[in-house]
């Protein structure tokens, strides 16, 4: 999200575009800084104190059909959940309907989606690549305890991409990041 927020200049109609979603409890903090002697954006989410509703992928369906969002936003984020419901589903042996979505189906993650979406658009949608992904190593902490790094929706989501195991310490590549990959048709 900051590197397409850096590219477009777009933090005003990013702001713009995250009012018509219908949903409420947080704020986005946009900072420039540097890190390691490199200047660069910053994009936080900053949600409200309180418990984040688990929500299921119709819910999240539903909260993206009801936003003002431009079209080609609205279906590439809905495209991007349904890619982690499918892989959250195969992880847990369930259906897609079925799963709960804790991580992803917070405020977070559906600003997080739909800024990476909204950006993306504004860009002009261009034809994407990416490089190999770092795996990362260790282990993660979710709403099911501690799971490997990589995390098994972060495998089944990259599964057929090019990645490279246990590079680099922690979770570098999480569900919600793989599924915008898939979501922008990374070749």
């Amino acid at each position: 999200c900051a590197a397409l927020l850096s590219l477009t200049g777009a933090e005003k109609e990013l702001r713009k575009a995250l009012k018509g979603v219908p949903l409420s409890g947080y704020r986005i903090s946009v900072t420039r800084g540097t890190s390691a002697g490199m200047a660069g954006t910053r994009v936080h989410v900053i949600v409200s104190r309180g418990k984040a509703a688990a929500r299921n992928l119709p819910d999240i369906v539903g909260l993206l059909r009801a936003s003002s969002l431009p079209g080609e936003v609205r279906a590439r984020a809905i495209s991007c959940f349904e890619r982690l419901g499918e892989a959250e589903a195969e992880v847990h042996g369930t259906t897609v309907d079925a799963v709960h979505f804790h991580e992803v189906g917070a405020v977070d993650a559906i600003v997080d989606i739909v800024s990476g979406c909204f950006l993306f658009e504004h860009l002009g949608a261009p034809r994407t690549f990416c490089s190999s992904l770092p795996g990362g190593s260790g282990e993660a902490w979710s709403a099911h305890g501690k799971i490997p790094v990589p995390g098994p929706a972060t495998l089944a989501l990259l599964r057929g991409a090019p990645w490279r195991f246990g590079e680099g310490e922690g979770e570098l590549v999480t569900p919600t990041g793989a599924a915008l990959l898939r979501a922008f048709d990374v070749s």
